[in-house]
């Protein structure tokens, strides 16, 4: 999702990194916590790790988690 070329900005990024995953876009908090999160990863060499890390994070929550 975030390779994809069409896509340029965080924002643009994120809302359909939640469109996939939750069928709805990032609440203003979500979205701004994640743009927070990208922020302060700039000293990373791989730029793809902070997207996997939100990735993750994405995945590992109550809300996309089925309990049965």
């Amino acid at each position: 999702i975030v390779a994809n070329g069409q896509l340029k900005s965080h924002e643009q990024k994120i809302n359909r990194m939640y469109l996939v995953s939750y069928s709805r876009r990032p609440t203003e908090s979500e979205l701004q916590s994640f743009l927070n999160f990208l922020a302060g990863g700039t000293e990373q060499k791989d730029v793809g790790i902070p997207w996997q890390r939100l990735a993750h994070a994405l995945y590992n929550t109550k809300e996309f988690i089925y309990v049965r």
